[in-house]
């Protein structure tokens, strides 16, 4: 590893406990049909700005990508990605207390890597080897802790203080973090195609919604929610669904389905 990566880390895991410390303390409970969303004014001028850059770069990029690219190298890459992040759900799996998912984990990510060839051949589902989805602010929603106020990020999309915390902790389970600069421009490259690829299906729903900013809002909040509960999330008194329940359980299944093949930092538009 070269010196600048070693000094880059040691700097990350001095300034993670200040930064992920400020950033849980207004972490509080939030439901889905009343979202907490104090800094609306400013998430709608970020996504306003995520908006444009996806409309002139990202979606066209994501279309060529999904036209010209073959079905069966779209997957190899799809499973690359998922297996090379897939120690974050490792890891997670295992602070959650899960400790039968974090062994499946295990044994998911050693056969993938070894006989599936660094996981371009998905060799551990036809082996009946279960996928999970884990993350730290998961694992923090598990434990009890709040989602925190709504955030609009700057290029990597929604999420909440609670979420944006578990990013910076995630940072550190990713083989990314102590690779070289080209390899992780290449793969952050591809993953982010790759996500915004599969967030092509929702783009006539969110475009024909009343306030595309309050569907994804509604969307992005449901579909955490869900995951930190293993898709079995009780139930809320007057649930909020903006879109429908229907459509609502739709957005679910396509996030889901992009943020298990993606770094923690996928740009969700």
């Amino acid at each position: 590893m070269q010196q600048g990566n070693k000094r880059a880390i040691r700097l990350y895991w001095q300034a993670i406990i200040v930064l992920a410390g400020l950033l849980l303390g207004g972490c509080a409970h939030s439901p889905t049909y009343d979202p907490y969303d104090p800094y609306e004014s400013v998430n709608r001028d970020f996504y306003a700005f995520n908006m444009t850059l996806d409309r002139y770069f990202l979606r066209p990029v994501a279309q060529g990508y999904e036209r010209f690219t073959p079905d069966i190298v779209r997957q190899g890459v799809d499973n690359f990605l998922t297996n090379i992040f897939y120690p974050r759900t490792v890891i997670n799996s295992f602070l959650q207390g899960k400790v039968v998912h974090g062994g499946q984990d295990v044994a998911r990510f050693v056969v993938n890597t070894t006989v599936g060839l660094l996981g371009i051949f998905d060799v551990a589902t036809p082996l009946g080897i279960p996928k999970h989805n884990e993350d730290f602010g998961q694992t923090l929603g598990h434990w009890g802790l709040g989602s925190g106020a709504y955030l609009m990020l700057p290029l990597l999309g929604p999420s909440t203080t609670r979420d944006f915390s578990g990013r910076i902790v995630d940072w550190a389970f990713q083989p990314t973090t102590y690779m070289d600069a080209g390899p992780v421009f290449v793969i952050t490259a591809l993953d982010i195609i790759n996500v915004r690829a599969k967030l092509l299906k929702l783009d006539r729903t969110l475009q024909e919604s009343f306030d595309p900013y309050t569907f994804l809002r509604g969307g992005y909040l449901q579909n955490r929610r869900s995951l930190v509960y293993d898709g079995k999330p009780p139930v809320q008194q007057d649930d909020y669904y903006p879109m429908g329940e229907d459509e609502a359980s739709d957005i679910d299944a396509a996030f889901e389905e992009a943020m298990e093949a993606a770094d923690t930092d996928e740009p969700v538009q």
